[in-house]
């Protein structure tokens, strides 16, 4: 099955998966810890990494405030 159809909203396929086992993700574990590091020890703004890493802005910030990828 395509990504398209999996990511859909309402979708309940991988609904339980987290971070890189979800179908629908787009970073992995190493990505995410290395936006953290990015933003920690860098300083780099939330705009920098988003466009390093081809996500949106409101998902660096998801990601720094561990409202996301809280499992790692």
């Amino acid at each position: 099955m395509p990504q398209s159809k999996l990511c859909k909203p309402g979708s309940s396929i991988n609904r339980n998966s987290v971070g890189s086992k979800n179908a629908c993700s787009k970073l992995t574990e190493k990505q995410v810890l290395e936006i953290r590091n990015l933003k920690e020890n860098h300083n780099w703004t939330q705009q920098e990494i988003a466009d390093t890493f081809n996500i949106d802005r409101a998902n660096v910030s998801y990601i720094l405030s561990r409202k996301t990828w809280t499992h790692i």
